[in-house]
């Protein structure tokens, strides 16, 4: 029997793996190599300033860069988000050593000025870096199909869930900026996985993998630690429900001090970094925001759920299943489902009364709850297990497609250009463009990419920029390769998925 799990879980891994590759290869074509908002402009600053110089010290300001104790700005943002895309920079490194000049500057791009002042492209580790957007959505959604299948869920259902989380919602949207809120999402789906491998096979490494992603989120995220009190009270439940099925708490110490080391050693990180770089313990201009909670809860909240421009259910049609598919999840995973739902409920709480509930000016939709919705998904697989009739599944492929619609405007849009062209920023009454249909991001996306305007660096390849004439026939070979990679990636997932032993995920 052992064996036989082991086999199992191995297949679930390839598939992720292959679910990884082909989304990522799904993402790579809309990738636009250049950032559209000082979050991604001041995060890079940070890289560049590690690999350059090894300091953490901005070479320039902008609206995120405070003065700090020794009176060189620095960003404000959690420094776990500069050393992960710390790698993609390298790779430009790399690559710029054999590289033609001709193709240099075909993958940089166009040099774009940003309000901060900073090269939005026309470099190439601006392309480079870029890239951890698609790489990260990718991950999440392979993590996604792996917490499915620990829910119990089917191969096939596992499968198509992830297959419409990455296609036809807000992840396939944000696959194209370098942000935080996917990094959140992976580090929390990673604590689920691993939290889950304890419960089961009671793994002194499980628990330690799941405590240590944990405290992660302090280091990669700071307002991401909000999600903390409800994981913590989720792992308290497995603990105890794991020393009932060990017939007591023989391994209390070890288990103490396995959740607690991991959450010290990152609390003493951040309180050690914060007080080299700002000198003070724990003040510092993220948490200066505190004083920023000025939006009334009722303008927030309607804004994030029911506003035609900043709707979780506009970005992702598929939420709109949510009743359907939390009553299932209810009674089939009362411990998960309070989970997803209590997390919900603090990124909608907090996140509604903040002065910037929208979060518009980085990118467009609802991305401060973004965890939500692959979160809220999760339901979407146990449901497809337990049986859906003729018109639920033509609900779900009438949402599925407009949602894929959503995201291909989305996706193929400059945002920067959106937000010029609609004059968002200088809207009075301000934000009340988020409340008129005809105003939305989406339609307005949309009717920009009509018009004729793309963002992916391919489209601005073929149609050229100042002083680097057009290259259809460059074009037409990328896709090429592009098609037999896929093509090659499909065949391969699909024989993964052929391969799988078992219809459930069964106990360790």
């Amino acid at each position: 029997m052992a064996s036989e799990t082991q086999y199992e879980a191995r297949a679930d891994r390839r598939i992720a793996s292959m679910l990884a590759i082909c989304f990522f290869l799904v993402y790579l074509p809309f990738s636009s190599g250049h950032f559209d908002s000082t979050d991604e402009i001041t995060v890079f600053g940070t890289v560049e300033s590690i690999w350059e110089r090894g300091e953490l010290a901005l070479s320039h300001g902008g609206p995120h860069a405070f003065r700090g104790a020794d009176g060189r700005r620095y960003s404000h943002f959690a420094i776990g988000q500069a050393v992960l895309k710390l790698p993609f920079y390298g790779i430009a490194k790399i690559i710029r050593q054999g590289l033609p000049d001709t193709w240099a500057l075909a993958l940089a791009g166009p040099v774009r000025l940003t309000e901060a002042g900073a090269i939005g492209a026309g470099t190439l580790e601006v392309v480079t870096v870029k890239l951890y957007g698609p790489v990260m959505s990718a991950v999440l959604i392979a993590l996604f199909y792996l917490y499915e299948r620990r829910l119990g869920v089917t191969p096939r259902n596992a499968f198509l869930a992830s297959v419409l989380l990455g296609l036809t919602t807000y992840v396939a949207t944000m696959s194209g900026y370098v942000l935080r809120h996917t990094t959140e999402t992976v580090v929390i789906l990673g604590v689920l996985c691993s939290i889950d491998a304890y419960r089961r096979s009671g793994r002194l490494s499980a628990l330690g993998l799941g405590s240590t992603l944990t405290s992660m989120l302090l280091l990669v995220s700071v307002p991401a630690a909000i999600a903390g009190p409800p994981l913590g009270a989720y792992l308290l439940w497995v603990l105890r429900v794991r020393a009932l099925s060990d017939g007591g708490l023989q391994r209390a110490g070890a288990v103490c001090a396995i959740v607690a080391l991991p959450v010290l050693v990152a609390l003493g990180t951040h309180l050690a970094m914060n007080y080299a770089v700002w000198g003070m313990w724990l003040d510092n201009p993220m948490l200066a925001q505190r004083d920023h909670f000025t939006t009334p809860f009722y303008v927030g909240a309607f804004g994030l759920l029911l506003s035609p421009g900043g709707s979780i259910f506009a970005y992702s049609p598929l939420l709109l299943l949510s009743p359907w598919t939390l009553h299932h999840f209810w009674q089939t995973h009362r411990a998960e489902c309070i989970l997803v739902l209590g997390i919900s409920a603090i990124f909608l709480l907090i996140h509604s009364v903040f002065w910037s509930w929208t979060g518009l000016w980085s990118a467009p939709g609802p991305r401060y709850l973004f965890v939500v919705t692959p979160l809220l998904l999760l339901s979407l697989g146990p449901w497809f297990d337990g049986g859906i009739g003729h018109r639920d599944r033509l609900l779900i492929a009438a949402l599925a497609g407009v949602g894929a619609l959503v995201q291909i405007s989305l996706m193929s849009a400059s945002w920067t250009y959106v937000m010029h062209v609609m004059n968002y920023k200088r809207w009075a009454p301000k934000m009340e463009f988020m409340f008129l249909p005809d105003q939305s991001p989406i339609l307005a996306s949309a009717r920009t990419v009509a018009a004729g305007t793309c963002d992916p660096w391919l489209c601005r390849l073929y149609e050229g920029w100042p002083d680097f004439d057009a290259r259809p026939l460059a074009v037409v070979a990328v896709l090429i390769v592009w098609v037999f990679g896929f093509a090659i990636s499909l065949w391969s997932l699909h024989r993964a998925y052929r391969a799988h032993p078992l219809p459930r995920f069964p106990e360790e």
